[in-house]
């Protein structure tokens, strides 16, 4: 301890026990170390802090000003001292978490109360982290096709809907940060949703290899029908007809801006095509219903030159009029799920160019999912996608 802070204390001590026999003794101190001390401090301060005589030792009145400000002053500084060592033995500072919205929910705000009442000199700083969508399918990233990038068309991709993996419905999962991808902070979770039948259309529309001006014509209404639409109008058609055989789905087709729905029941698909195209036909053909007779027909409404893209996937093997096609040179293309379309797609969601609310028919919390999937099973013709939302 410092000379002058001890004398400090031992002078307080002597006017507190009044004398200095009596203070060295309750400081456990030789009389003659605590007589030197207040010694040193007289001269120091060049004033006589006590009268002494023979039998006793009174305190002056200098002496006396000085306790009464040493003694409010050493106060203070055994509880800056006490601070400093409680902060030695009990944790402070500030605690930075980074969690996702489900961990925070349901691990760390109920534990947070008791936590901060046995540490109350921590600080929390709570953080939701990053929202992201997963790209479903992980394939092996030593695989030919994965260094190729076509990690899509690797054999030994395993894919969440995909048997053995039956779908993904928990609250955490891990996987791999090469196929998670952080949502922009104006698309919600509800468009991160969308960002999966969403990348099959940019696949569909980029194996097309779309010109701005195109006029193009996807068969089938369905969710990767709509979306194979939207992708087609975001990379450059200027008019997109869409037919189907439910007025349900083509409601919500048409809704938007761009999107020719026609009924090929009631419907006339071959006149739309006619006067949309001054007769010559569409430019891109998608096929997205999988149904044997539009496969059978698909070159009928298509351009000299075209190119079709086979998206739908058959449940048996579709014949095909092979002459029609090859009159008119038509390039077929087909595709299989998506490769590195997420990026894209989240640009593009951002951006506005996309809109997907339209699309979501009905969203159910996660304790109603038994609820939302009889409703899938129903297959009500209105409906495009179903959602689940966290609860």
């Amino acid at each position: 301890m410092d000379h002058h802070l001890l004398a400090i204390r031992v002078f307080n001590r002597v006017v507190e026990t009044g004398g200095f026999t009596r203070a060295a003794d309750s400081l456990g101190m030789p009389k003659a170390t605590v007589t030197k001390l207040i010694q040193n401090l007289e001269d120091h301060l060049q004033t006589k802090l006590f009268q002494r005589t023979t039998r006793s030792v009174s305190v002056t009145r200098e002496g006396e000003c000085y306790y009464q400000n040493t003694v409010k002053w050493l106060a203070d500084l055994e509880q800056m001292e006490g601070c400093l060592t409680e902060s030695q033995n009990s944790p402070q500072g500030v605690l930075r978490i980074d969690t996702g919205s489900g961990t925070a929910r349901q691990l760390l705000l109920p534990a947070l109360p008791g936590f901060l009442e046995r540490y109350p000199q921590i600080q929390i700083d709570l953080s939701i982290g990053d929202r992201v969508c997963m790209e479903p399918g992980i394939p092996d990233l030593n695989s030919a096709q994965t260094r190729a990038g076509i990690y899509n068309l690797d054999p030994a991709v395993r894919f969440w809907a995909t048997p053995p993996v039956h779908g993904c419905l928990r609250e955490t999962v891990i996987h791999p940060a090469a196929f998670t991808f952080k949502l922009p902070d104006n698309v919600s979770f509800a468009e991160g949703a969308m960002v999966e039948p969403l990348a099959i259309g940019m696949q569909a529309a980029t194996k097309a290899g779309i010109k701005p001006g195109d006029i193009a014509l996807v068969i089938g209404a369905g969710p990767i029908g709509v979306v194979t639409a939207l992708a087609a109008l975001a990379g450059g058609c200027s008019d997109v007809i869409i037919c189907d055989l439910f007025d349900e789905k083509l409601a919500v087709a048409a809704s938007y801006e761009g999107l020719h729905a026609v009924n090929i029941k009631t419907g006339d698909l071959a006149g739309k095509v006619a006067a949309l195209t001054s007769g010559n036909g569409a430019d891109v053909v998608f096929e997205c219903s999988g149904a044997k007779p539009a496969i059978a027909t698909l070159a009928e409404h298509a351009a000299p030159g075209a190119t079709a893209v086979l998206v739908g996937m058959p449940i048996d093997a579709a014949p095909l009029d092979i002459v029609a096609a090859q009159a008119k040179e038509i390039t077929f293309k087909t595709i299989f799920r998506y490769a590195n379309m997420y990026p894209r797609t989240l640009r593009l969601l951002s951006s506005g160019k996309l809109r997907v609310q339209p699309l979501i028919s009905q969203t159910y919390k996660f304790s109603d999912s038994v609820a939302a999937f009889e409703r899938a099973a129903a297959g009500h013709a209105s409906d495009i996608k179903i959602m689940l939302e966290m609860e």
